[in-house]
């Protein structure tokens, strides 16, 4: 007995009334519209063929031994019907469906935010820490430089500027203009308008500096407190044998004449008025000619006295 209802149209699933027909051998629904799973179909003990190609089934074929033994071809173009058949997938399997496809990208998707995210945070950390190490860096530096400021200021004047102008005049403290190291470190020389008491370069600006040195040479010490305070009657009054170097043994007379007007030299290559000060060929001749103008050596002799004197 042969059912033959293929290209018909039909739409919905397969009546499960059809497994009543127990004399039926062949089964002819193909190319139809029929849905949905095919029926067990246990009750059709005479069925020998069947085909269901050409339509939109699913799901796994029944335990019937006309679907174990029928033709591939039988079961073609069909949305998703699975079995023991060629070329039909195993039930068993697993195919990846799109909504699994979409799940599986949505899961990417999430790990690579997250990857992107921390390896900003990274690095935005790297940032900000090198951020905060470079204005700590800068802030130190400041500091720094105010307390140098700080001690440029017992000269008596802006001591930011000088500390600054030193900076610019010996390059940023460069080697070239260095002249010596000893224990409390490196000696600069420098030509510096500022420490000479006048904007502009001129040839009282060296002047200025042999009085420093001329001090130093006869005291053994650097005259900074000295030099903040000589317009001062206190510093006027500081008699000549409390500055000599007390290293060294009380100069006798004639020495005494040669510090005498060393330091009457000194100071007035000392005075806070550029102009008033005399050139170095001056100072020269001075050093080298001038001795019987000057009154006889006393350990008395005080910085006022020195001051006074014609050189």
């Amino acid at each position: 007995m042969v059912l033959d209802l293929s290209q018909n149209f039909l739409t919905g699933e397969i009546p499960f009334q059809f497994g009543k027909l127990k004399m039926l051998e062949v089964l002819q629904l193909s190319h139809n519209m029929l849905s949905g799973s095919i029926p067990s179909f246990k009750e059709m003990i005479s069925l020998l063929s069947i085909d269901v190609s050409y339509n939109l089934l699913e799901g796994p074929l029944p335990d019937n031994k006309a679907f174990l033994n029928a033709s591939p071809k039988g079961f073609a173009n069909n949305k998703g019907l699975c079995g023991e058949v060629q070329s039909l997938q195993p039930c068993n399997s697993t195919p990846t469906s799109h909504g699994d496809r979409k799940k599986d990208n949505k899961y990417t998707v999430i790990i690579i935010l997250c990857f992107v995210g921390v390896s900003f945070l990274l690095c935005a950390s790297v940032v900000i820490f090198f951020v905060l190490r470079g204005r700590k860096t800068i802030v130190e530096n400041v500091v720094q430089e105010i307390h140098n400021q700080d001690l440029f200021s017992i000269w008596n004047y802006d001591g930011k500027n000088t500390y600054e102008g030193i900076i610019e005049a010996t390059e940023n403290f460069d080697d070239n203009f260095c002249i010596g190291e000893g224990g409390y470190g490196k000696s600069l020389f420098f030509l510096f308008t500022k420490l000479a008491y006048t904007m502009r370069v001129i040839e009282k600006c060296d002047v200025y500096s042999f009085g420093v040195v001329a001090l130093e040479v006869i005291m053994g010490v650097h005259p900074g407190d000295l030099l903040s305070s000589l317009s001062t009657l206190e510093a006027k009054g500081v008699l000549l044998k409390d500055i000599l170097d007390q290293r060294l043994p009380p100069p006798t007379d004639q020495e005494m004449k040669e510090v005498v007007l060393t330091v009457a030299i000194a100071l007035a290559c000392l005075c806070s008025d550029p102009q008033s000060r005399p050139t170095m060929y001056h100072v020269s001749q001075k050093l080298s000619t001038t001795r019987d103008l000057l009154p006889e050596p006393r350990h008395t002799i005080s910085f006022s006295e020195l001051m006074d004197l014609e050189i």
